[in-house]
């Protein structure tokens, strides 16, 4: 029996050439595959948001820590205007009053702080998941801030390795949570 050689022939819709150079332009992607690509958005989104909190665990715990101590602190520099400045006239839709100012201001890193707790509780509520032993090695050392290098190193194990380790950690967690959401939600 005899081979037959089969050539395959691209054909690019005239559309997609530039006129000038013949270079293919790029296919531009559709809305539903740019929602998807939204943080957020889905499966890839939470475990990216998962792996952002456990990166960032250890900065997060210390963070509120400091803003707690300082919105404990009442007072500060805060004087009204008087004199000439009081009587001018003000500016629309802009509070000119510094107390009202560092109450709004206040008030904002106040709810910062609450965003940070729930990121920190989160990973403190899902550290039960992870039972192997490698694993929670891992996910102590990511937690006390270690980088990945410095975790493969004191480990003895490659960075991908610790990579694989890590990705293995957000599925867990991940998993976790959309079991524990349906159960609740």
């Amino acid at each position: 029996m005899k081979k037959m050689k089969y050539t395959i022939i691209f054909k690019v819709h005239p559309h997609r050439r530039d006129k000038r150079t013949g270079v293919q332009q790029p296919v531009k992607p559709s809305n539903y595959y740019k929602e998807l690509g939204k943080e957020g958005a889905g499966w890839k989104g939470e475990q990216k948001q998962i792996e952002s909190a456990l990166r960032d665990y250890n900065w997060m715990l210390n963070e509120i820590k400091r803003q707690r101590d300082l919105l404990q602190v009442v007072g500060g520099n805060v004087v009204a205007q008087s004199g000439i400045e009081s009587t001018m006239p003000k500016p629309k839709g802009n509070t000119s009053d510094p107390v009202a100012k560092e109450v709004i201001r206040r008030d904002k890193k106040s709810k910062w702080v609450q965003k940070l707790e729930r990121k920190v509780l989160f990973i403190q509520n899902n550290i039960h998941v992870i039972q192997d032993p490698r694993e929670k090695a891992v996910l102590e050392c990511m937690l006390d801030g270690l980088s990945m290098s410095a975790i493969g190193h004191h480990m003895g194990l490659s960075r991908r390795h610790i990579y694989n380790i890590k990705d293995s950690i957000v599925e867990k967690i991940s998993q976790n949570a959309q079991s524990t959401q349906k159960m609740t939600g």
